[in-house]
């Protein structure tokens, strides 16, 4: 679809799965059958693997239930939780799942004050904390995160001097705090 190229371009997103060499053995079916009823979309990435992605749209009536999503760990490659509200104490949670390569956290209530939790997620290349209320300590933090490669950051409360620096000091790390000319077609296709 045409969002999905916009969305791709400007998120320099790359469909292939081929990097994701993961053995992981197969979810616990009562698990996915509990997030499912809980509101997340949860799939496999492909078809010859038992690798997962999971969604959540939320309104912000939805309890999180990260407790859950911890339990498929091993499978959990691609997170994505919109507008769900206060997520600073699911972020331990989110934190134990140390497979994921790609995490969405845009629009929801995060603070700097439990970002740490996220540092163990040592392979995650891709996060997006757009519209969140992280600030630039909160993304100095994140920094730390060694193959972190792409940091989304717009509509927070970060100055964007402090951005130009530390995308000086981390040269590995895309961090994309301006808004896009396509802002509303991009969000709107997350």
């Amino acid at each position: 679809s045409v969002m999905r190229k916009i969305f791709t371009s400007y998120f320099g997103i790359n469909e292939s799965n081929s990097n994701l060499n993961i053995e992981a053995p197969p979810a616990n079916t009562a698990v996915v059958a509990e997030l499912t009823t809980a509101g997340f979309q949860v799939a496999p990435l492909s078809e010859k693997t038992n690798l997962l992605q999971a969604t959540l749209n939320a309104g912000n009536s939805n309890k999180i239930k990260s407790d859950k999503l911890a339990e498929l760990k091993d499978q959990l490659v691609w997170l994505r939780i919109n507008n769900a509200g206060n997520l600073d104490e699911e972020l331990k949670n989110i934190g134990r799942l140390y497979n994921l390569r790609r995490l969405i956290l845009n629009n929801n209530e995060i603070t700097d004050k439990n970002i740490s939790e996220l540092l163990t997620l040592s392979n995650l290349e891709y996060l997006n904390l757009y519209g969140t209320k992280l600030s630039d300590a909160g993304v100095e933090t994140l920094l730390k995160l060694k193959n972190l490669k792409q940091l989304f950051v717009g509509k927070t409360n970060i100055t964007a001097s402090v951005m130009d620096n530390l995308g000086k000091k981390y040269p590995n790390v895309k961090i994309i705090y301006k808004e896009p000319d396509n802002e509303v077609a991009v969000t709107d296709s997350l």
